[in-house]
């Protein structure tokens, strides 16, 4: 499904099928009702079997259109660190992805799940080793993941349920199309896919 809209109406996160303990995330960060993007995306994300792709400028909410449907699947799937990862959201640089990891970070953060941030031009991949095979909802950047997926011993996506590429556009304007090929390699078949520019 193809979304482009900025101008729909502005909802409670409570009219959707959210959980309280994102609810109450939500309110701690100051959000109470959706932006035009969100209330557009967020009944085709938070349905199972439902692959979207999502247009809309910087500063629109497209962060939490994709992360609050990742985090409810987490919840309702009852997700813990011995079930592996879930959900993977790529980042074309560290900056971006260490955004998402903060807003992600606390939306969790009255749910069981764990999640976690790898990403390059940054020192201790041997201690990102250590944890990421445990991390339910992974934030990273493409060669940092590709190498994970390459190098750490018991690190894999076979029972993933959600992949995002956060500004698809410039991962691929970046140059990342050899990692992104390589790393859909690692996945597996049956899982949602979000593209989000």
């Amino acid at each position: 499904m193809y979304i482009r809209r900025t101008d729909g109406e502005r909802v409670p996160f409570e009219s959707f099928s959210v959980s309280r303990a994102t609810l109450s995330a939500l309110r701690e960060l100051k959000f109470t009702t959706t932006t035009p993007i969100q209330s557009s995306t967020l009944p085709h994300t938070l349905s199972p079997n439902c692959d979207v792709l999502a247009c809309g400028p910087t500063g629109c909410g497209k962060t939490l259109s994709f992360l609050i449907p990742v985090v409810e699947s987490l919840a309702r799937e009852r997700w813990t660190c011995s079930d592996g990862l879930h959900s993977c959201i790529l980042s074309p640089t560290r900056e971006l992805a260490m955004q998402t990891f903060d807003v992600l970070k606390n939306l969790a953060k009255y749910h069981s799940f764990t999640v976690g941030l790898v990403t390059g031009g940054r020192k201790g991949f041997r201690e990102e080793q250590r944890g990421v095979v445990k991390t339910n909802c992974l934030v990273a950047t493409p060669g940092r993941l590709l190498s994970h997926f390459e190098g750490t011993y018991g690190f894999h996506a076979d029972d993933l349920r959600v992949f995002v590429i956060d500004e698809a556009d410039k991962v691929l304007d970046l140059g990342f199309k050899n990692e992104i090929d390589r790393i859909v390699g690692y996945l597996p078949e049956g899982r949602q896919v979000r593209l989000v520019f």
